[in-house]
C-alpha cells in the first residue's frame, strides 16, 4: 500500500512538471548579422543638414541594454533571433553564457505571409517595446520588415532574412560640461597730470605756473608735474556651465537586411 502511494505521488509531481514545461517557450535562437543605414536630421534652425550614419550589431546591442553606443561587447553577448518555430518570433541580445534573453529589441508581430514546404514569405511589424535606459537606449519606432523563411521538415525556421524599413527612435546622452576661464587685467596705466590752476576771469583763462603750447595739433604742457602709477589688478573670472540632457534622434532607414549566420546558436527557454 504504501509503494502504490509513493508512486501515486511520483504520477502527481511528473504530471504537474509536465504541465510546467508545456508552459514554458522554448526558442531556437540564431546569430544575426546586420548594419544599420539610415539618416538623422542635424543642426538647428537655418543650418539644418542630412546626416548619413551606420548602427552596427555592437551598437544595437549597447542601446538595448543600456551602455554607451561605442562600448566593446563581451564575447558572450549575441545579437539574435529567438523563434518559436515560427511564432513568437523576436530580436534579441542573447548570452550565450547560460543561454538567456538579455533585452528584446523587437517583437516580429506577423502581418500576412504566403507558405510552401520549404519556403515562406511575410510581412511583420518590427515592433521595438523600449529598452535600455533614459540616456542610452531603443525607445520605439514605425517599422515594418519583410521576411524570407526556409524551412525544415518540422515547417520551422531553418535560414531568415528580414529587410526592414521605417524609423527607429533612439535616446543618447546630451554634452555636459563646465567652461571656466579667467581675464588677468595687469599693468594697466593711469595718468594723473597734476598742472597749475586754471582761472577763468572775465572771459580770459590764466593758466599759473603752465605754459600750454598748442603747436601743429600737439599739446605740450611746460611745467606742470605728471604722475603715472599702476591702477589697481583686475581679475575677471568667467564661469559658462553647458548641461545639454539626453537628446532623443529618430533614424530613417530607407532599407536595412538582417541575416541569421549559420547553424543555430543555442536554445532559449523563457516563463510567459
Amino acid at each position: 500500500m504504501k509503494s502504490r502511494m509513493v508512486i501515486g505521488t511520483l504520477y502527481v509531481a511528473l504530471g504537474l512538471w509536465l504541465v510546467g514545461v508545456g508552459l514554458a517557450a522554448t526558442s531556437d535562437v540564431f546569430r544575426l548579422s546586420a548594419k544599420i543605414k539610415g539618416e538623422i536630421q542635424y543642426g538647428v534652425t537655418n543650418n539644418n543638414a542630412i546626416l548619413g550614419i551606420q548602427i552596427t550589431s555592437d551598437n544595437l546591442i549597447n542601446l538595448a541594454l543600456g551602455n554607451d553606443i561605442a562600448a566593446k561587447v563581451p564575447n558572450n553577448e549575441e545579437l539574435a533571433l529567438a523563434t518559436d518555430c515560427r511564432s513568437d518570433m523576436k530580436m534579441i541580445v542573447y548570452d550565450t553564457s547560460n543561454e538567456s534573453n538579455l533585452a528584446t529589441i523587437a517583437q516580429l508581430v506577423l502581418v500576412d505571409e504566403a507558405i510552401e514546404p520549404d519556403k515562406a514569405e511575410r510581412i511583420s511589424n518590427f515592433l521595438v517595446p523600449g529598452a535600455g535606459n533614459g540616456t542610452n537606449g531603443l525607445t520605439g519606432g514605425t517599422m515594418l520588415i519583410y521576411e524570407t523563411l526556409s524551412l525544415d521538415v518540422s515547417n520551422c525556421v531553418k535560414k531568415w532574412t528580414g529587410t526592414m524599413t521605417g524609423v527607429l527612435d533612439t535616446v543618447l546622452p546630451g554634452t555636459n560640461f563646465t567652461l571656466s576661464f579667467t581675464t588677468n587685467i595687469v599693468d594697466t596705466m593711469c595718468t594723473n597730470i597734476i598742472c597749475c590752476s586754471t582761472n577763468v576771469m572775465d572771459d580770459t583763462t590764466n593758466i599759473t605756473c603752465c605754459t600750454t603750447n598748442v603747436m601743429h595739433g600737439k599739446t605740450n604742457i611746460v611745467g606742470g608735474v605728471t604722475n603715472i602709477f599702476d591702477c589697481t589688478l583686475s581679475n575677471l573670472v568667467v564661469i559658462i556651465n553647458t548641461n545639454i540632457g539626453p537628446i532623443d534622434i529618430p533614424v530613417i532607414i530607407p532599407s536595412t537586411t538582417f541575416k541569421t549566420q549559420g547553424k543555430k546558436l543555442g536554445t532559449l527557454v523563457e516563463e510567459p
